[in-house]
């Protein structure tokens, strides 16, 4: 669901709430639903949306909820989500909010919520997500980035969101995303279903989720 919203200041409220009150769960995860559906939409208004959202700080806020709740599934789909849509984009200013979002630890604490609700299939959907464009690149800092994904443990917890939730097809497709070394990936082979599929296959490849 794209929200076009025409309430002037109304991502910078949102953030603001977020930063206002950051141990409280209910806030973080309804704040980060909010921004999940605003920082949707990969047209030119919805770009402008995502960047408008990145300078007001939702990365950063996004991040803290996810460290600050590790045991709120619905934040974590939520703040993974709101990471997904902000961090899509392979145009300059879109590169530069994958690497901001590195930066503030997102793949971490993307990292630790899949690790933290291995039963819970929209955490591990949108945490594959959210790791899919925050490590979309192939430049050297895209490289980087998926590296850093791989040592803080994705690979590993990929293979388990898929032998929890081998139903969920879409999840194949996201894990896709860039998890480091090409050799790393092959030798994490699985069959889904009577499907073989090879973990991270096109890790170099760099590919985005649609927001």
């Amino acid at each position: 669901m794209h929200w076009h919203t025409n309430h002037r200041g109304a991502i910078e409220a949102i953030v603001a709430a977020l930063q206002a009150h950051p141990q409280v769960a209910e806030v973080q995860e309804q704040g980060c639903a909010a921004l999940r559906n605003v920082c949707s939409g990969d047209d030119a208004a919805g770009l402008a949306r995502k960047q408008r959202a990145a300078d007001a700080g939702v990365i950063e806020a996004a991040v803290a909820a996810l460290q600050a709740h590790p045991q709120a599934a619905g934040m974590h789909e939520h703040g993974c989500a709101a990471l997904t849509n902000v961090c899509y984009g392979d145009d300059a200013a879109g590169l530069a909010r994958k690497q901001s979002a590195a930066a503030a630890g997102a793949i971490e604490a993307i990292v630790a919520a899949m690790q933290a609700h291995p039963q819970e299939a929209e955490v591990q959907e949108q945490g594959c997500e959210a790791l899919r464009n925050v490590c979309s690149g192939t430049d050297a800092v895209g490289v980087a980035r998926k590296q850093s994904a791989a040592d803080a443990g994705v690979i590993e917890a990929a293979v388990a969101a898929l032998q929890a939730h081998p139903q969920l097809a879409g999840l194949q497709e996201d894990l896709h995303l860039a998890a480091g070394r090409r050799e790393q990936c092959n030798s994490y082979q699985l069959g889904c279903d009577g499907v073989s599929f090879t973990l991270c296959h096109r890790c170099i490849s760099g590919y985005a989720t649609v927001a």
